[in-house]
């Protein structure tokens, strides 16, 4: 007999998700690919969600395995052709193929037809989310033209 994987669902962000995301967002591992991984504190979190919760130009998913989030998805638009891509897994649930499952599931980079082109910014030593993102097409990494210890990903629009 064949075991599936649990279903993967995906939802908006609540405001209730705060409380998650301030925890995984101050997660040692989880932070040590952030541009700052330094300790975020609640004052900054509550400002950094606040303004995430209300921002008009970003898409932010969050995903649950049997309602237990496990991850989240940021789309936002950077400038006039472009959207920076984002994605965190909660720790707990790193080295189990969720990422791709996220991006399987969602093909984020097929639903904007006014978006040319996707971003992503990679820190160097994170080789999962460089694979990851290589998978589903983005390319020409190049390095980031302030943050050294970051890569540039694109992908382009079919």
């Amino acid at each position: 007999m064949h075991q599936f994987p649990p279903s993967l669902t995906k939802r908006m962000l609540q405001s209730s998700d705060s409380n998650w995301l301030f925890e995984i967002r101050n997660n040692e591992n989880f932070r040590r690919f952030f541009v700052n991984p330094n300790p975020v504190s609640s004052v900054e979190h509550q400002h950094w969600f606040e303004s995430l919760y209300s921002d008009e130009i970003s898409q932010f998913w969050i995903f649950e395995l049997e309602r237990v989030r496990v991850g989240y998805l940021r789309v936002r638009v950077s400038d006039e052709d472009a959207s920076e891509v984002s994605i965190g897994i909660d720790p707990s649930f790193q080295g189990m193929g969720i990422a791709s499952r996220i991006f399987a599931q969602t093909r984020f980079f097929e639903m904007d037809s006014k978006t040319e082109k996707f971003v992503a910014t990679v820190h160097k030593d994170n080789l999962k989310s460089l694979k990851l993102f290589s998978r589903y097409g983005f390319i020409n990494p190049r390095e980031h033209s302030v943050m050294k210890d970051f890569l540039v990903l694109e992908k382009v629009s079919d």
